[in-house]
């Protein structure tokens, strides 16, 4: 395996960056190129754009005022202790 190299790619506008690893392939005898996702440009600084999976692809919109009162009183600690299950808020 050769040396890795960053690729940038601009589509619409945005810029997303590659890293691009060279390996030799039998079957065809030649270079093959494996890609990795590093992150897109945002503000001058290259980084992922989501981090983490969303919780749902429902709407919870209106849910979270419900969301901020159960964080303001630690009812996720408080359950946690209950049933001693690690409940995120």
């Amino acid at each position: 395996m050769g040396s890795p190299q960053t690729v940038k790619k601009v589509k619409n506008g945005s810029t997303y960056y590659y890293e691009r690893t060279p390996g030799y392939d039998p079957k065809t005898k030649n270079t093959a190129y494996k890609y990795r996702y590093v992150g897109k440009e945002m503000y001058g600084k290259v980084g992922r754009v989501r981090i983490t999976l969303p919780r749902r692809s429902y709407i919870y919109g209106p849910f979270l005022p419900l969301v901020k009162i159960m964080d303001s009183l630690r009812m996720g600690e408080i359950l946690s202790t209950i049933t001693g299950m690690k409940i995120s808020g």
